[in-house]
């Protein structure tokens, strides 16, 4: 594909034509632009650095997350080695309390429901915290995958039950138990082979 420039007579301020038809004999050097967007010259987007610190002992982040919290407080939850952090905005890694020692073997996954950031590695028991309080998951099952549907938190990739997901009971991330019969909003188990 071939691109017509307007004849320019001279190079400098252009204001007759689109400023992103720079004849090229008129563009020697260029910073901080793009050339392949959309067959012109576009401005690349700035960013900048969001904390001028590490969080702890310059660890790399593992995982990160967003998390409004039902107090208004929009979070930004950083998983940086075996530790979760939390910043509000500035920049600043304050350590979570009771959200340390995690396997460095095991990724961790992440989902914000039913007002809270939830959590699982595969290998160490579902944890959630709200903004202020941590809470373990006891009768989770430990699996590597994690997610939200119906107001439910699901699970997936369990050990010894690889072809089933397991749903919470719905409004409640915390409640793990089956019962067959049950009423709809017990826990579930669902077969996927």
């Amino acid at each position: 594909v071939s691109y017509k420039f307007p004849e320019f007579r001279e190079c400098g301020l252009v204001t007759r034509y689109s400023s992103i038809k720079i004849d090229p004999k008129c563009l020697t050097t260029a910073i901080n632009v793009l050339f392949d967007e959309d067959f012109s010259t576009s401005r690349r987007d700035g960013y900048a650095k969001y904390n001028g610190t590490a969080c702890e002992d310059a660890k790399s982040v593992r995982g990160l997350w967003r998390f409004d919290a039902t107090d208004g407080t929009s979070y930004m939850i950083i998983f940086s080695s075996r530790t979760f952090f939390k910043t509000s905005g500035a920049g600043d890694c304050v350590k979570i309390t009771g959200l340390t020692d995690f396997s460095l073997a095991s990724e961790m996954e992440c989902i914000q429901t039913l007002g809270r950031l939830w959590c699982t590695n595969g290998t160490e028991p579902v944890f959630s915290w709200d903004g202020t309080s941590t809470q373990t998951i006891v009768g989770a099952p430990l699996g590597k995958h994690i997610g939200a549907f119906r107001n439910r938190v699901w699970l997936g990739n369990i050990p010894g039950q690889l072809t089933r997901v397991r749903g919470s009971g719905e409004n409640d991330g915390t409640d793990w138990n089956l019962f067959v019969p049950g009423k709809s909003t017990t826990a579930v188990s669902v077969d996927l082979s």
